[in-house]
């Protein structure tokens, strides 16, 4: 929950505990690069956007008046469009290819005796830190007191179907899982030879590691992407086996058409256009570095014509019917009060949910929510007057 009025002491932490001046952090608070939250008892500041040199995503976690303990946002991982180029020049010798999971980056800390699950935005999410607890808490937990769960934190991806934010299906894990791919301790990512160690020694798991490839072997890499590709899957992170240089990720064609697809279905979405435009473009470079032949890059253009007509259509003949704009997914909570806690947290967020129903599995409990597309208002516009917004 929002922290609408932060106290004194919370302003005097957070300048501390990052060294700002109290008068920068003030500012930055009244300008919404800054906010407080709550989450039991917990207070935490969160950076919504860059700010003073932090990264968006940073948190500040305060166990007491005066003490404090900073997550760094997880850096975005640079992206690779042209693997012919970009593996040789970048990396030193050899090349870990793991896969890229498609959902939603989660870090998972140790805090007061349990764990917690922070999201992208370095919010604290109800949903994901009670499901991690009921289902992997106290391996979680263990790994990171083997460490130093005063230091380290994890950084994974969380897959499956039973996610607020990002749904792919996974056969290994149709409901929900979570995927470790980086270990962070004392200012420092482990490198993927230590993590897999530790990750092994606590059976927590880790993303799927596929080769150690030498830099230079980029058409091993190219049979990877080949193979993952026919089985629709996201793509691959390359990393460098003792963490000497940056990782970087490289996109299959599935995982690219569906964010064109998903792009298209918010027509006039705020920032669609921009992402749109970065999707296509990825996979303009992609399909150049493969040279299709003729006959393929005919029905290339098919696939790509039609992901991008067909979401964009039936999302009009919804409007034109009548009918909302809504995405529906189901998820599971330990308890009716969970539920409300979660629903409450994304009203905060500005996000409101409809409970459609709820049903009993084991003694769990599931909810169907409802989340009604913000873009309807805007579409409904045009399909009334036939222009278009103002640019």
């Amino acid at each position: 929950m929002k922290i609408e009025k932060p106290e004194g002491w919370m302003v005097d932490a957070l300048s501390e505990a990052v060294r700002l001046p109290p008068e920068v952090t003030m500012d930055g608070i009244h300008k919404g690069n800054i906010a407080f939250f709550r989450y039991r008892s917990l207070v935490y500041a969160a950076f919504l956007h860059d700010f003073a040199g932090l990264r968006r995503g940073t948190t500040v976690f305060f166990h007491e008046k005066g003490s404090a303990r900073i997550i760094p946002a997880y850096p975005p991982l640079r992206e690779a469009v042209l693997l012919s180029k970009a593996v040789p020049r970048h990396f030193v010798d050899k090349v870990v290819v793991e896969e890229k999971l498609n959902g939603y980056n989660v870090q998972v800390l140790h805090l007061d005796g349990s764990i917690v699950a922070l999201t992208r935005d370095g919010l604290v999410c109800p949903y994901t830190t009670g499901r991690l607890q009921r289902d992997q808490g106290e391996r979680l937990k263990e790994l990171l007191e083997s460490l130093d769960p005063g230091t380290c934190h994890l950084v994974g991806e969380v897959i499956g179907l039973e996610n607020p934010y990002a749904r792919y299906f996974y056969p290994e894990e149709p409901r929900f899982g979570y995927y470790v791919f980086d270990i962070y301790c004392s200012g420092s990512y482990l490198s993927p030879t230590e993590r897999s160690q530790v990750l092994l020694q606590h059976n927590v798991k880790e993303v799927p590691v596929l080769a150690t490839v030498d830099k230079h072997d980029v058409d091993e890499i190219r049979r990877i992407v080949s193979m993952l590709e026919r089985s629709g899957r996201g793509g691959i992170v390359l990393r460098d086996p003792k963490a000497r240089v940056a990782p970087l990720k490289y996109t299959t064609e599935a995982s690219n058409l569906t964010a064109v697809r998903s792009q298209m279905r918010l027509l006039l979405g705020a920032g669609q256009g921009s992402q749109l435009l970065i999707s296509l473009f990825k996979e303009v470079l992609r399909i150049y570095e493969i040279d299709l032949r003729p006959g393929e890059l005919r029905d290339y253009a098919t696939r790509l014509g039609w992901t991008i007509v067909e979401p964009a259509l039936e999302t009009l003949r919804k409007i034109f019917s009548g009918l909302s704009l809504q995405d529906e997914f189901d998820l599971e909570f330990s308890s009716i009060n969970e539920l409300k806690e979660f629903t409450e947290y994304m009203k905060g967020l500005g996000i409101n949910l409809e409970v459609v129903r709820t049903w009993q599995r084991g003694s769990r409990i599931v909810a169907r929510l409802v989340k009604h597309i913000d873009v309807e208002s805007i579409l409904r516009k045009v399909v009334e007057t036939g222009v278009l917004p103002p640019e």
